[in-house]
């Protein structure tokens, strides 16, 4: 498993976060054009939080939502 914003092709991207003590991620999306984009994210068993999204092309700008209250670039 690969940490951080994983590349799949066709315009699909692995998001992988190691974050076991929050209750709640999500992603922020910052598209070239219209409002942000807020996705959530899944908790595995080991802390890993993990979203596989669509139309996200290379050079996207997002932030991982921590607790619906920070917001972090992917460290």
């Amino acid at each position: 498993m690969k940490i951080g914003a994983n590349y799949i092709g066709n315009e699909r991207c692995e998001f992988v976060v190691w974050a076991p003590f929050l209750n709640k991620v999500e992603l922020k999306i910052i598209p070239p054009i219209g409002a942000p984009l807020h996705i959530p994210m899944e908790r595995d068993d080991n802390g890993y939080w993990k979203s596989v999204v669509e139309g996200i092309p290379p050079g996207t700008l997002y932030f991982y939502r921590l607790e619906e209250e920070r917001e972090r670039p992917d460290p």
